[in-house]
């Protein structure tokens, strides 16, 4: 293994799909009692750490998805 490379943990690896970006929400906001909108911004701050851009413009292009996967 190289210096470059990172372990991934699973849970962000599945962050990539839109499903799993909801379950990673809703994991974090239930793991931190958080609101939906600070988990989500949580989950967009893990998505931009591992794999350098953001799953979603803003909170509202999430929520707009979020309502209709629920």
């Amino acid at each position: 293994m190289t210096e470059e490379m990172t372990l991934v943990p699973k849970l962000l690896l599945s962050m990539t799909t839109t499903i799993g970006f909801m379950i990673a929400v809703r994991s974090i906001r239930s793991r931190d009692e958080l609101s939906l909108i600070d988990a989500y911004e949580t989950a967009e701050e893990l998505h931009e750490k591992y794999f350098g851009h953001r799953k979603y413009s803003e909170y509202q292009s999430f929520y707009v998805m979020y309502k209709r996967k629920k």
